[in-house]
């Protein structure tokens, strides 16, 4: 086996908190995924949506055990590289799949009971739930997040303290579900639906801060981190090598990232409106040509 791949291997950390939880949210979802197909009910339990969420687990777990979390303390491109699949993909691939209907069709009967009783239009859960969750408010959370977090004096104090930097990475996780979940349109649906319009813009909104952090770290003459002066140096690559890098990842692909959402928003629509045009001319009888 390859030398590097071999040591990547054997950097996993099977953290059993970690492992728990994210088990116990694939068993949920299998069970309920389950029951669901047995119901017939195969748009909500759909073969991509199973491989969606499991996948969207597979990375989670990659990003808080595998050689990306351990290679981060040592180099900043690798943490760039958690804090994308953090904040951005794993939400993302979690939120299309909608697992929330899954996920309840699999507890049990009491705590589904209770879950919808929560979430009723008349219960103050879903009142105040909807107050808080307020579009605008995740979109600053999850910039705040994201800015807090790279501050230099708090970053540093992560890599130096265990639950910390815990807090980092769940901070990160719940700002990136939450921020995507309107923007995906994912259940429980308890907000007034965002127009299209409203979705591409607070994506394109999310763009500059991530061009600021990333030109400062790619374009600054010395080390914005002193964590990484403390720490030996990997595969050749010197302190400013790793910072510029990192600024490159913090700055272009995550951009590009945001960007593709717009398109793919875009092209969604589109794609609707076409489909309401065409059935509407079949309803007609009159033939597209």
């Amino acid at each position: 086996m390859n030398p590097v791949l071999q040591a990547a291997l054997a950097t996993w950390e099977w953290r059993p908190s970690v492992l728990a939880v994210t088990f116990l949210a694939a068993a949920i979802y299998a069970a309920g995924w389950i029951g669901l197909r047995r119901q017939g009910r195969i748009r909500l339990a759909a073969w991509w949506r199973l491989a969606a969420y499991l996948l969207g687990l597979a990375l989670l777990l990659a990003a808080l055990l595998s050689f990306i979390d351990v290679y981060g303390a040592l180099l900043l491109f690798m943490h760039m590289v958690q804090h994308v699949l953090l904040l951005m993909l794993v939400p993302v691939l979690l939120l299309w799949a909608n697992p929330f209907p899954v996920l309840l069709y699999g507890l049990p009967v009491a705590a589904r009971r209770a879950v919808i009783r929560f979430l009723r239009p008349e219960a103050r859960f879903r009142r105040e739930t909807r107050r808080l969750t307020h579009p605008g408010a995740l979109y600053a959370l999850y910039i705040g997040a994201i800015v807090l977090w790279h501050d230099t004096g708090l970053y540093n104090l992560a890599q130096g303290n265990g639950l910390i930097h815990d807090l980092e990475h769940i901070t990160f996780f719940v700002a990136g579900m939450l921020f995507w979940w309107p923007v995906m349109g994912a259940a429980p649906r308890i907000h007034h639906p965002t127009s299209l319009a409203g979705r591409m813009a607070v994506l394109l909104l999310c763009v500059p801060p991530h061009v600021v952090i990333g030109a400062l770290l790619s374009f600054v003459e010395n080390p914005v981190y002193e964590h990484y002066l403390t720490v030996p140096r990997l595969w050749g690559m010197d302190v400013m090598q790793d910072q510029r890098l990192a600024g490159i990842i913090m700055w272009i692909p995550t951009g590009m990232m945001y960007i593709a959402g717009v398109v793919i928003l875009l092209a969604r629509h589109l794609n609707q409106a076409a489909r309401r045009l065409g059935s509407g001319l079949d309803r007609n009888g009159v033939e597209a040509t």
